[in-house]
């Protein structure tokens, strides 16, 4: 059952509003700095990523970052998202299908398994059990939007496009002079 933010331990990551953060600060294997980047780089430009667009929506993803540093020897995995960090885990474990889509990175870290990037080499509840012992709660966490999910967001825009196709579309010009639209007319102004 997943916790609310009164109950989360100490461990489970920080909030703000409906927005959790997930920050892992790992190990990078001897000698794997730039296997690790190529992954990364990879994984970034991969149809598969734009494809888990739908996925990361439904799951409340906002962001996702992966930065090597203290000279190549550390790697930081921060994500945030929309719900509390197990229901995440579970969700995004779930929908990628295991640890694996992760694992191609994260396998050049100490203190992932080698084999995380292979289909079903680590079980969900290993791999959620090894994300539970090596995350970090952040000190502070704040989000811009924090009472706005990522579904509601990507709808504004949405909204926000096709509005301004009726914006630019003559024939509405008749339709635009109604005052119910004065709101939406003046918002677009500014």
């Amino acid at each position: 059952m997943a916790k609310d933010s009164a109950t989360q331990g100490t461990n489970d990551g920080s909030r703000d509003g409906l927005v959790s953060e997930l920050g892992i600060f790992l190990h990078v294997r001897p000698g794997h700095a730039e296997d690790l980047r190529r992954e990364l780089r990879a994984f970034a430009a991969s149809p598969g990523r734009r494809g888990m667009v739908g996925a990361a929506e439904k799951i409340g993803v906002r962001t996702l970052r992966g930065t090597l540093f203290d000279n190549d020897t550390r790697f930081l995995f921060a994500t945030s998202f929309d719900t509390p960090w197990d229901v995440y885990v579970d969700d995004a474990l779930e929908m990628m299908g295991g640890i694996a889509p992760w694992g191609k990175f994260l396998q050049y870290c100490e203190e992932v398994p080698p084999d995380a990037g292979v289909p079903g080499a680590v079980s969900n509840a290993d791999a959620n059990e090894l994300l539970k012992k090596v995350r970090t709660k952040a000190a502070v966490y704040i989000d811009t939007y924090p009472e706005v999910s990522c579904k509601k967001f990507n709808r504004a825009l949405q909204v926000l496009a096709a509005f301004e196709k009726v914006l630019d579309n003559p024939d509405a010009a008749e339709a635009l002079k109604n005052p119910a639209l004065k709101p939406l007319l003046d918002q677009a102004a500014e």
